[in-house]
């Protein structure tokens, strides 16, 4: 997901100091502005807003420029140079002010100012990243896509740009297109783990679980303590019939974050339905199953499948199919087609008194529950 998500994986926001400097003419421009005086007149008043944005930091600071420039700029005498630093200035600070509120979890705010920060200068590749990603948030996708888009344009080197449209496709389906972007992102940053974690979940769900496998090698070299992409080589690891390496990833993730719920959730999967016997545990199976449900919520329908193929495992029938009933009711209204059809022949199994098994060595995408 792009960076700065939940729901998209993890959109980053193009954060960090754009210095006056950065802005077309400002070094002529203030040059030009009378040194602030006790006259408020349009130029002082955007002398006192760029004196104020060298050691700007706080939300009061960024609204204060704000307000100094929209005093400047209602009138009517001010030299085309200046109005025009006075709006690229203005952006900039509405940019900023955008960003200290998504700080404070004030998405919505924050896309208003992203908005007024891009139509003052809409070559500011910073504040149309950071509107691509609030838009991103609100799933507002092909207005995110059209930012991302203009980031690359504007700045191609820009790796996030890269890869949070990655992220985008992979939100409209568009893998392919997600794969190639995730791809440029890593040639610009090839030492960020997150790249290659995002490419291998893509690799994974076209079928390419050897390249996945690979992926998850090299982020976990670069970050060793990537708990996410233990469990996710694990997963991988598990469609390629290599089960004692999957929990040996699944520990290792837990030994990283003893609360991680999908860790959990993976390794009770493995001791529920693993074709290999010597893998498959009762009592751990439906303890981890449990430990996953209590961290990841009730109404958290994979955690409750998975709940439902241990009990399976133990011989529970009246419990797995109470659970795997629960996690239908939510899976209908949350989940795919293609998962709601897995669910339910997993439900008539355990009606039948039949365990479920994933198969020895799968030559498909694993279809253990996922969220």
């Amino acid at each position: 997901m792009p960076r700065g998500l939940t729901m998209l994986g993890c959109l980053l926001l193009a954060s960090g100091w754009l210095g006056l400097a950065g802005l077309p003419m400002a070094g002529a421009v203030a040059e030009d502005l009378p040194a602030a005086g006790s006259s408020p007149s349009p130029q002082a008043l955007i002398q006192s807003a760029h004196l104020k944005s060298q050691t700007a930091g706080e939300t009061r600071d960024f609204a204060e420029i704000v307000y100094l420039l929209d005093r400047a700029l209602s009138s009517d005498s001010l030299l085309p140079s200046h109005q025009q630093y006075a709006q690229r200035l203005k952006g900039w600070a509405h940019n900023r002010l955008g960003e200290r509120l998504v700080k404070g979890g004030r998405d919505a705010a924050a896309l208003g100012q992203f908005e007024l920060a891009v139509k003052l200068n809409p070559d500011h590749w910073k504040a149309r990243h950071n509107r691509g990603v609030s838009y991103a948030i609100a799933g507002q996708h092909k207005q995110a896509l059209a930012d991302f888009k203009a980031v690359i344009r504007i700045r191609p080197t820009f790796a996030n740009g890269w890869f949070n449209r990655a992220e985008v496709y992979r939100e409209l389906g568009n893998l392919q297109g997600a794969i190639t972007d995730y791809s440029e992102a890593i040639r610009l940053a090839p030492s960020d783990a997150a790249f290659y974690h995002a490419r291998a979940t893509v690799l994974s769900q076209t079928g390419k679980i050897k390249e996945a496998a690979k992926d998850l090698d090299r982020a976990l070299r670069i970050n060793p303590r990537f708990v996410e992409a233990f469990v996710d080589r694990g997963d991988v690891r598990v469609q390629l019939g290599r089960y004692q390496e999957a929990v040996d990833d699944y520990r290792a993730a837990l030994h990283g974050d003893p609360r991680y719920g999908p860790a959990y959730r993976s390794l009770a999967w493995l001791m529920a339905t693993c074709p290999v016997e010597r893998f498959r545990d009762t009592q751990r199976g439906v303890a981890a199953a449990r430990k996953a449900l209590a961290l990841l919520g009730q109404n958290d329908h994979s955690s409750l499948e998975v709940l439902a193929a241990a009990q399976a495992n133990a011989g529970d029938y009246q419990e797995a199919v109470a659970n795997q009933t629960r996690a239908l009711i939510v899976i209908r209204e949350q989940a795919s087609a293609g998962q709601l059809e897995l669910a339910e022949e997993r439900l008539g199994r355990y009606q039948e008194g039949v365990p479920y098994r994933q198969e020895l060595v799968a030559a498909r995408p694993d279809h253990s529950p996922r969220q």
